[in-house]
């Protein structure tokens, strides 16, 4: 992908571009065109990590002092910054660094749009999804009710139906830019493009939405698109691929409470819940203090008025 534009564009693995990388190919391209510029080397591959995750800790800190002052923005940052698998993603070689950016970008277009409630603002977090899409697939729609639910509690929109067009038409964007690439591949004729791996019948939308979408949560993603690897099946055999069934946890309601998935990020849940019930409730406190205030200003207004026409008028 670094050497050839015909390999970038469709995210082929092997430099004669015969089949693709079994996901979406947006992380890889960073990596690409770090590597054009700088050459190839293991610095160059590992920098967009390194810049995407300086970046992580700097956007919650504007998103957070927007909506709850500085000192709240500092706490959020740096709480983001010592989260372990924050650390990890950081300095390694996978494209969770940039989709957790990208989401995060996400929400702080979110929380300008909650304050405002500006349109604009909203359709770029959906533009901000459907490119973390093509980072990490459908793992990126996870942030979507979120964000949504955030913005039609909170915006300060009054009527409940401007406040649900606006995430529709949100909602329509995020569609469009996280199936751009995909529609754009599938309409080339396959003689004239790589096999697309992970799927049996070289479709990106088999590959996307079942080998790494469904397949993923039933836990036959290793042999959806045929025959297993030897290296995947020596891993699993051995333990030490880190999946669902390996680790001995099954898929519920409170898997991200348990095992290795609550030592690394799942600690943070009842904080995130604690803290968009605070923020829910400011917003809501707020409006009703701007509703409030709006009569007694226009009657204080308005006797004004009177008063001063009334000692204007002729005797």
């Amino acid at each position: 992908m670094s050497e050839s534009w015909h390999d970038f564009m469709f995210g082929a693995f092997d430099p004669a571009g015969t089949v693709t990388v079994d996901k979406l190919p947006g992380a890889l391209w960073v990596q690409a065109l770090s590597l054009r510029v700088f050459g190839f080397h293991i610095w160059a591959l590992v920098l967009p990590q390194v810049v995407e995750g300086a970046l992580t800790i700097l956007v919650p800190y504007r998103a957070v002092r927007r909506l709850t002052g500085p000192a709240a923005g500092l706490i959020a940052a740096a709480v983001l910054a010592v989260t372990p698998i924050t650390v990890l993603l950081g300095r390694g070689n996978v494209s969770d660094s940039l989709l957790i950016l990208l989401l995060v970008l996400a929400a702080d277009a979110t929380s300008a749009a909650l304050l405002t409630g500006s349109l604009p603002q909203l359709l770029l977090a959906g533009v901000w999804v459907g490119l973390a899409f093509q980072a990490k697939m459908i793992q990126a729609w996870l942030a979507l009710p979120a964000l949504a639910a955030a913005y039609l509690l909170a915006a300060p929109a009054t009527r409940l139906r401007t406040r649900c067009a606006h995430v529709a038409l949100a909602g329509l964007v995020t569609a469009v830019v996280s199936l751009s690439w995909m529609t754009a591949v599938s309409l080339v004729p396959s003689q004239d493009r790589p096999y697309v791996d992970g799927s049996p019948d070289d479709s990106v939308c088999t590959q996307v939405f079942d080998y790494n979408g469904v397949g993923r949560l039933t836990g036959n993603w290793v042999s959806v698109a045929g025959p297993p690897s030897p290296l995947l099946v020596a891993a699993k055999e051995s333990g030490r691929l880190l999946t669902a069934e390996t680790m001995g946890i099954k898929p519920s309601w409170h898997r991200l409470l348990a095992g290795p998935f609550a030592a690394g990020s799942g600690w943070l849940l009842p904080a995130a819940v604690a803290g968009a019930l605070g923020v829910l409730i400011a917003r809501r406190r707020q409006a009703g203090a701007t509703r409030c205030a709006l009569p007694s200003c226009c009657g204080a207004a308005g006797s004004w008025s009177s008063r001063s026409s009334s000692a204007s008028a002729p005797i």
